[in-house]
């Protein structure tokens, strides 16, 4: 994800459940699933691209709101015919007051952590905030050149004081807290020469913290740790239009990233400190040709890096091809290889308390080497009398990754070795509109599996997040200032691994089947959702909301796995999705 240029390595509050982007300010979002543009690199996933508005407003623009879990607010603001200053800002609520929204996601997150012990509790103390803010300041320097800065903060925090009763009836207490905090800070120069070409030059910072520490007071034990991302860096883009459909877009791009973990616990005393650092140059160029009809356009590039710890060079095509025919059909074909130093790991299940266990790591050509993917898809799509139908087969194939990455929570748990999967597919989509009501229906099916050389005898076994099956539909419907929306949401079960029936009662450990050979229930979930628009007073628009996910309170597993208790049996650990969870929102924009 590239927030204003800025790649995010925290995208959401409440540990991933709530998008930690502000939507008042976005103005536009790109997804790229595959044929990606060259100038973008160091990702083997799909690419979303966010950026506010770019334009300086003429009038003050602004709005003010909340739900059951924080307030918000945002405002453009011009301080010049050449210069304004966009903000916007959002503090949860839920340190001082706990709404049954705050409750459900908060079960969600820590009802299967190791801050939830197996014991009986005789007081709790918890305290969790989040908080955004975003500025943005624009100044158009005159007619052909531009210059925008943006700077941006994220934080999670969380304090969590317990105490209770073990399973040997001793009182404990164990005071827990956990900080998530990411600064990002950006700065884009763009020069229009002529009409035919343009200059951009992009710097951009990203910080991300991870922290946490428990303190044991009756062990007197405690344990601290800590993940920290630094990402910084440049790109210089050209772009010549040779021809009226033809564009040339060239530059060059530097990037510095470094990892820092950090862990440190008393008792026994052990400290563990690694720091990392890669350094990238990447030279990339791509032809855009756009047939004068519209009818057909094919973009071809490539992008070379260069990873200097690493000491290995990669290049990189990409193409996009797009070509329509009989008026109402388009086919659409796609093709890219990536690179990727980064990546996240799991140590332990129950780092970080088991809220946040992944933690960001680079690649150093040892036991973790660069991730390579190479993907390619074919889409074919209809479009008449707001009639859409599509469906698209791709292949993907992503070389290189750890087992440590995979988060396996069966007998690869502890092993580490490098592997890869691949994934096979087909995706339909129907969108109906009619003049107030429109419905999406959208299948996949995939499959997706794993092939490691000392997992399972070096046979292909189901990857830990593949969902053979997705089905969704939604329903909107507008009548004058009312919108409601319903959702449906289905899949298949994801894979787990059952423990073997034969167990060895010598070994302290559990024996189990074969891996991710057995699937849990399906998942179901339906949404309701509705906004009413109104205008409250002159220059004052109102708007009012409400929803409820999963309305029918369907108990979903997301995730399954087994461990041992303190008796040395077996216990199934069931990870729940959210149960029913009511919201209400209010927003006034002026």
């Amino acid at each position: 994800i590239l927030y204003e240029g800025v790649r995010m390595y925290q995208s959401g509050h409440f540990f991933g459940l709530i998008s930690a982007f502000n939507p008042y300010l976005t103005e536009k979002v790109n997804i790229s699933k595959n044929g990606t543009s060259a100038r973008f690199g160091n990702g083997v996933s799909s690419l979303i691209t966010i950026n506010n508005s770019d334009d300086i407003n003429e009038a003050f623009e602004g709005g003010i709101g909340g739900n059951l879990l924080s307030v918000d607010g945002f405002a453009k603001i011009p301080m010049s015919h050449k210069t304004a200053l966009q903000v916007s800002a959002r503090r949860s609520f839920t340190d001082i007051f706990a709404s049954l929204t705050y409750d459900a996601y908060f079960d969600r997150i820590f009802r299967d952590s190791e801050l939830n012990n197996n014991t009986t509790q005789l007081a709790l103390d918890e305290r969790f905030v989040f908080n955004d803010i975003n500025l943005k300041f624009l100044y158009d320097i005159d007619n052909t050149s531009k210059l925008r800065v943006n700077f941006f903060n994220i934080y999670n925090g969380l304090d969590y004081n317990q105490v209770f009763t073990t399973n040997q009836n001793n009182i404990q207490e164990s005071n827990s807290d956990l900080y998530q905090n990411s600064f990002g800070a950006s700065v884009r120069y763009s020069k229009f020469w002529n009409n035919n070409f343009k200059t951009t030059f992009e710097g951009y910072y990203s910080n991300y913290d991870l922290e946490a520490s428990n303190n044991d007071i009756s062990n007197n034990q405690q344990l601290t740790q800590k993940n920290k991302v630094e990402d910084s860096g440049f790109r210089i883009d050209l772009s010549k239009s040779v021809s009226d459909n033809i564009v040339v877009n060239s530059g060059y791009q530097f990037n510095e990233v470094g990892v820092t973990n950090f862990e440190d616990v008393t008792n026994p005393d052990f400290t563990s400190l690694i720091k990392e650092v890669v350094r990238t140059h990447s030279l990339f160029g791509e032809v855009e040709w756009n047939s004068l009809t519209k009818n057909s356009s094919i973009r071809f590039g490539a992008r070379m890096s260069y990873f200097d710890k690493l000491s290995e060079v990669v290049m990189e095509p990409r193409i996009a091809f797009n070509q329509k025919f009989y008026d109402h059909f388009r086919l659409e074909i796609l093709a890219e290889l990536k690179s990727q130093a980064i990546t996240q790991i799991i140590d332990l299940q129950q780092d970080f308390f088991g809220i946040e266990k992944r933690r960001w790591q680079l690649a150093n050509g040892n036991d973790v080497p660069l991730i390579k993917s190479q993907q390619v898809s074919v889409g074919l799509s209809y479009d008449k009398n707001d009639l859409l139908v599509s469906a698209e087969l791709y292949y993907k194939f992503v070389d290189n990754i750890t087992a440590r990455s995979q988060g396996f929570q069966n007998q690869f748990q502890f092993i580490d070795d490098i592997g890869s999967y691949t994934i096979t597919g087909v995706d339909f989509l129907i969108n109906k509109r009619f003049d107030d009501f429109s419905t999406w229906l959208s299948y996949s099916y995939s499959k997706n599996d794993y092939t490691f050389q000392n997992l399972n005898n070096g046979q292909p076994f189901a990857n830990t997040l593949d969902l053979t099956h997705v089905a969704n539909a939604s329903f909107t419907y507008n009548i004058n200032n009312f919108k409601i929306g319903l959702g449906i949401n289905w899949h298949s079960g994801r894979p787990y691994t059952e423990p073997s029936m034969q167990q060895d009662d010598t070994n302290n450990s559990i024996e189990f089947e074969s891996p991710n050979d057995a699937r849990i229930d399906n998942y179901f979930r339906t949404d309701v959702s509705a906004i009413y628009n109104f205008e409250l007073n002159t220059g004052i628009k109102a708007e009012i909301g409400a929803s409820i996910w999963n309305i029918f309170d369907q108990t979903n597993i997301i995730n399954r796995f087994h461990t041992l208790d303190s008796n040395g049996s077996i216990i199934q650990i069931d990870n729940k999705a959210l149960k029913f969870t009511p919201n209400l929102s209010l927003r006034l924009n002026f």
